[in-house]
């Protein structure tokens, strides 16, 4: 469960470098589910933000 959540992160910095999300040197929580749904609640703006990743790397052990 702790590599999902660092694959997010690792996926919403790419995001950020690709201009997709804005990054205004915020605080964010993410979590993640075990069905890949990953929430980013952005602590500054007060925005929550849902995505949906196919994480297909990660077997359930």
């Amino acid at each position: 469960m702790r590599e999902l959540t660092v694959y997010a992160r690792r996926l919403i910095r790419k995001m950020v470098s690709e201009g997709i999300l804005i990054h205004r040197g915020s605080r964010w929580i993410i979590t993640v589910d075990k069905r890949g749904i990953v929430r980013v609640f952005d602590k500054s703006s007060g925005k929550r933000y849902l995505y949906i990743f196919l994480i297909k790397k990660f077997k359930k052990k």
